[in-house]
């Protein structure tokens, strides 16, 4: 039946009575068992459709009542036109949601990992399915998979590398990783770790802190010798200047000879080139053994080396202090004595398998730094090395046994005096100081 505005009126009772059949078709079991299961969790799914669908339907016949039965007729037919069109649009807003709906409930989760997506099991080819078949590595602060070589240390960006192999979709969740079984029978089980010892032969033996020492032949650096061109001759010209006077005593340790005339000169002066020491009641010198508890004997002692007369002493006794540092190697233990503008000729390092003795002189202040030091551990005489550079003093000493010193020297006490070395790494380290007998 048409209405006077053409409009036919059973049309929106057909379209309400096959949506309500289409859904009940849809819920029952049979070809889209999934779209079925969806509905099913919801028993009163069709009898909401099917009231939805009566009530658009009654609607429709209140509008053709009103376009026959009210007057004026074109406001009836305005009011009947535009009713019908919102009926239909609901319904097809609807048909759609129950479409979507179906078409979503149809669809699967890929737990593949590095894929994520969901996909119609009744759709799935193979290459669908971009994934990483191996499992998460985290190592180091990177973050990667076992299957490929790719790695960051960025999580965001890590989990946003593309899968490297391609299959099929699976809504199957892999197995996890099996972690290493414990045996929770060991657990208050102690470990004993026994140390291999560093060396398989005997320890060597020290040998006493007087044996005779030996003066190192020093590598000296160009740019030091060209430091102290100047300085040089500015001390010799002071130097010879100074008149030697008749009568002058000879200023080197143990020598009694005083100063007659130029004929003295090419005479031999025995002395002691070393300092002398004060230990435990014994005085004796640092170059020789010759031991005494007697002051006046040790006086005596004549001289252990033989040279010539020093008439004008260049050394005012006046000490300086330089900065001490040391490193060791598996081979090697390396002391470095930081000092600028020394003299290399009138500088000496002097060396027995335990002790360390260091003498250097400083033209521009005429002064000296000394340092004597009893070696923590045994060193090889001669492949120990020396080396004076401009701006410090670097020693060498070869291990000669294995292993790691704690320190690099032991702390030593003289009797009649005491000196700081800031420069040594225990503080309470006292040093052997020259005395100058040439008043005595």
């Amino acid at each position: 039946m048409r209405g006077r505005n053409g409009v036919q009126h059973d049309e929106v009772r057909d379209i309400c009575i096959n949506g309500v059949k289409g859904v009940e078709r849809a819920t029952k079991p049979g070809k889209n068992q999934q779209l079925s299961q969806r509905f099913s969790s919801h028993s009163d799914a069709p009898e909401r459709a099917r009231s939805f669908f009566e009530t658009i339907a009654r609607a429709s016949h209140s509008c053709k009542r009103i376009s026959y039965d009210h007057r004026p007729r074109v406001l009836a037919q305005r009011v009947h036109t535009s009713r019908l069109v919102e009926i239909k649009f609901e319904i097809t807003v609807f048909l759609i949601t129950v479409f979507k709906m179906s078409r979503e409930t149809m669809l699967l989760h890929c737990y593949n990992r590095g894929c994520g997506k969901k996909f119609d099991p009744n759709d799935n080819k193979e290459g669908d399915c971009v994934h990483h078949p191996g499992h998460p590595v985290f190592h180091d602060a990177y973050k990667g998979w076992s299957c490929c070589n790719k790695k960051c240390t960025d999580f965001t960006e890590f989990l946003n590398i593309k899968g490297c192999t391609k299959s099929f979709h699976s809504n199957v969740k892999p197995p996890e990783p099996e972690k290493p079984a414990v045996d929770k029978s060991k657990a208050n089980e102690v470990i004993k770790v026994i140390a291999k010892p560093l060396m398989d032969g005997p320890i060597l033996q020290r040998p006493p802190f007087e044996t005779s020492q030996v003066t190192l032949t020093p590598n000296v650096s160009p740019t030091l010798l060209e430091q102290i061109k100047g300085l040089t001759s500015l001390v010799t010209n002071s130097v010879s200047d100074s008149k030697v006077q008749i009568g002058q005593s000879c200023k080197n340790n143990s020598c009694k000879a005083t100063y007659r005339g130029p004929a003295s000169d090419d005479e031999v002066c025995n002395h002691h080139p070393g300092t002398p020491i004060f230990h435990e009641g014994l005085k004796f010198w640092s170059c020789c053994q010759k031991r005494t508890t007697d002051f006046s004997t040790f006086l005596e002692q004549p001289g252990c080396t033989q040279g010539k007369h020093t008439w004008i002493s260049t050394n005012t006794g006046k000490k300086v202090k330089c900065r001490m540092d040391w490193h060791q190697t598996g081979a090697f233990v390396v002391v470095s004595v930081y000092a600028k503008k020394y003299q290399p000729d009138k500088s000496t390092v002097k060396l027995n398998p335990i002790r360390l003795t260091i003498d250097l002189f400083f033209i521009e202040e005429n002064s000296r730094y000394n340092l004597d030091l009893e070696l923590r551990g045994v060193v090889d005489v001669a492949q120990s090395s020396v080396s004076m550079l401009p701006t410090k003093v670097e020693i060498k000493l070869k291990k000669a046994e294995v292993g790691s010193w704690a320190k690099l020297d032991f702390p030593r006490e003289n009797e009649g005096y005491e000196e700081e070395n800031s420069q040594n790494d225990e503080e309470n380290n006292t040093q052997v100081d020259a005395v100058d007998l040439s008043d005595l």
